[in-house]
């Protein structure tokens, strides 16, 4: 927690607070954005609720000030020298993806980070701009608007802004969400808490510090990880793994999976129906014959 004790991102990060999943999926469902990105709207146990910069700023002691970073990593003129050096001790002046040059500060940032406030499973592989800026502006204790990534995150999560790129069901962020509820309108969802936050484990440091290289791969794999994918440039940032009717842009055709060291709502129960229906069709249509 030490790389993180000059930011704004402690309390969030060592917030563990249960929450459920259909409280989760009624606010992502009944979702709005002011134009401002500045407030939430939503409908939720048949309430009006919102959360806005200011309950974030006094709940999850967030810091409202200083860069926005979504605006400096979509400048396509924008230098990556200076983050290149803290990150990779480079001087590359264009976004480098592979996280298998990172310096290993940036790794335990990088995995933190992609774990809890800007969740992103399965590509182990490669860290996106967001990514790699956010963790250069930790390591160069430099302050950043930590509410308005969270907000745009939320936005990306919810928005398709590309019809050509496949869907993917995933929405996250649930233990801030119901923290706010809560706290803010004592909000007593009527379903069970059934869902943990995202977390990041002793277990997932030790594989991601202490694991051999493989060729061609960023981060090492261990049990708790999943094969990666091909290699392919992730430009956009990724969001996590609980599934909704929402989608997000992603720009990697990878499998959405569950990891260890993170909590998601998975497609196992429909899978394994699914796959119990089959066989018995198959035992009948033997039989039949």
């Amino acid at each position: 927690m030490d790389l993180f004790s000059h930011t704004s991102l402690c309390f969030i990060l060592t917030l563990a607070v249960l929450f459920s999943s259909e409280l989760l999926l009624e606010f992502y469902a009944n979702l709005r954005l002011n134009f401002t990105f500045t407030a939430l709207t939503s409908y939720v146990n048949r309430r009006s609720v919102e959360i806005t910069y200011q309950d974030c700023a006094e709940l999850l002691q967030l810091s409202i000030i200083e860069d926005k970073l979504h605006i400096i990593v979509i400048d396509p003129y924008f230098d990556w020298s200076t983050t290149n050096h803290f990150l990779r001790q480079t001087n590359t002046p264009f976004h480098v993806g592979e996280t298998s040059s990172l310096v290993k500060d940036a790794r335990t940032i990088q995995h933190v980070l992609r774990t809890s406030i800007i969740p992103k499973t399965r590509d182990r592989i490669h860290i996106t701009p967001l990514l790699s800026l956010t963790t250069f502006f930790i390591m160069a204790r430099r302050e950043f608007n930590a509410i308005d990534l969270l907000f745009r995150y939320i936005d990306h999560l919810t928005t398709i802004r590309d019809l050509g790129h496949r869907r993917k069901p995933n929405l996250a962020l649930g233990h801030l969400i119901a923290y706010i509820l809560e706290t803010k309108y004592n909000l007593q969802y009527h379903a069970l808490h059934d869902l943990q936050p995202p977390c990041y484990s002793n277990n997932s440091f030790t594989i991601l510090h202490s694991t051999r290289f493989h060729p061609g791969d960023g981060e090492g794999r261990g049990a708790e990880e999943a094969e990666a994918p091909t290699p392919a440039p992730v430009l956009d940032p990724v969001p996590l793994h609980l599934h909704s009717p929402f989608d997000q842009n992603r720009r990697s055709d990878e499998q959405t999976k569950p990891v260890q060291d993170c909590v998601g709502l998975g497609m196992s129960q429909s899978v394994l129906c699914f796959s119990l229906l089959e066989s018995i069709y198959n035992v009948q249509e033997t039989d039949a014959k």
